[in-house]
């Protein structure tokens, strides 16, 4: 038994993009759509749009039903630093485990 907890902190420690987003979604869901500290929700809902197409930014859901290609350990890595276009928009762990959480519930698959 010891072994078996053993291997699991292992891999949790050693493999994070195995380890399951921690975070809240509902909490997530208002980190993105803050539109007074956050702009997530201008360019990632809804259906495309010239401007979305221009930035090629998929919405939360496609994020959400593509997990071989948006992994958790991609996500995270992804949303620790800002990229263009999003400024200087800082996340904290916390809060990026919240918004992945928040991703990861829209996903249709099981």
């Amino acid at each position: 038994m010891k072994r078996i907890i053993w291997t699991l902190i292992f891999s949790v420690v050693w493999f994070p993009p195995l380890a399951l987003a921690q975070g809240d979604p509902t909490i997530g869901a208002e980190i993105v759509y803050d539109r007074q500290r956050h702009h997530c929700a201008q360019c990632h809902v809804g259906e495309p749009s010239a401007l979305k197409t221009a930035l090629r930014a998929p919405s939360f859901r496609e994020i959400a039903n593509e997990p071989e290609r948006y992994t958790i350990q991609r996500l995270r890595l992804f949303l620790k630093d800002p990229h263009h276009p999003m400024g200087t928009t800082r996340l904290s762990h916390d809060e990026i485990e919240n918004v992945i959480a928040y991703i990861r519930s829209l996903s249709k698959r099981p």
